[in-house]
């Protein structure tokens, strides 16, 4: 009798430690929120020329790449160095760069809806460094890219 009670402690303790799982079927339980989209701004040189080199942005989702515009210099540009370019300090990603006078410039931003808007805005050495006006060039959402334009002028 001894040994029934001491198999049904070791049963009910084995079963104590067990996680806990969900009941298959279980409907009220919330749905898994969707992952962050994570996205990245890739530049490739398109020409070498040194009198006039030219960089394609592309942004990357997963699998999703889209040419969003060309630029003269495409150099990422860090975090630390965001308010320097205007860009805002939620942004996830930018890149950019001064060339013969005239400064190019690509962020991308998360928005509310968990879509992803890309900005662009450029300077030229004669104006100040307030002119920098960033425009919306590209979103993405749904799984796909919509590109407004792309070159930036």
């Amino acid at each position: 009798m001894k040994k029934i009670f001491f198999s049904l402690f070791l049963l009910s303790l084995a079963m104590a430690c067990q996680p806990n799982q969900p009941e298959q079927g279980n409907k009220s339980e919330a749905p898994m929120a969707a992952a962050p989209l994570n996205l990245q701004l890739v530049c490739e040189s398109i020409g070498e020329s040194e009198d006039d080199p030219r960089h394609a942005v592309f942004a990357v989702v997963n699998d999703s790449k889209a040419k969003i515009a060309e630029i003269s210099v495409c150099d990422q540009i860090s975090f630390d160095s965001f308010e320097q370019y205007q860009i805002p300090s939620d942004a996830i990603a930018a890149v950019g760069g001064w060339w013969a006078g005239m400064g190019d410039y690509i962020y991308a931003q998360r928005n509310e809806d968990g879509s992803i808007s890309i900005y662009a805005g450029s300077a030229g050495e004669s104006e100040e460094e307030s002119a920098l006006r960033y425009r919306s060039i590209a979103t993405y959402a749904n799984g796909r890219f919509s590109v407004n334009s792309g070159e930036i002028q």
